[in-house]
């Protein structure tokens, strides 16, 4: 089993009640409740993070014209078998 720590926190009421109508809903303990909202932060935080060194990344070293237009030709080359009708 994960060892687990205890800790007390101070959380506005509002805030509480609706952690408790929640908990409820989902049929979840608060600690349940509140480490899934806290691994769903740091993914979203994470994924941020790699999305900004990926775009200082393509800003320093973006595509040039000559790599894109075989890309764009097979693009359009795919919409071209599609039918719209």
């Amino acid at each position: 089993m994960e060892k687990v720590v205890k800790t007390a926190i101070a959380i506005p009421q509002v805030e509480y009640k609706q952690i408790e109508i929640l908990r409820v809903q989902m049929g979840k303990t608060r600690s349940q409740l509140l480490m899934e909202a806290f691994r769903a932060w740091l993914l979203q935080r994470e994924e941020a993070e790699m999305e900004a060194k990926y775009r200082a990344g393509y800003l320093k070293h973006p595509e040039k014209p000559q790599e894109i237009k075989p890309l764009t030709r097979a693009g359009l080359a795919a919409w071209e078998k599609e039918s719209w009708t």
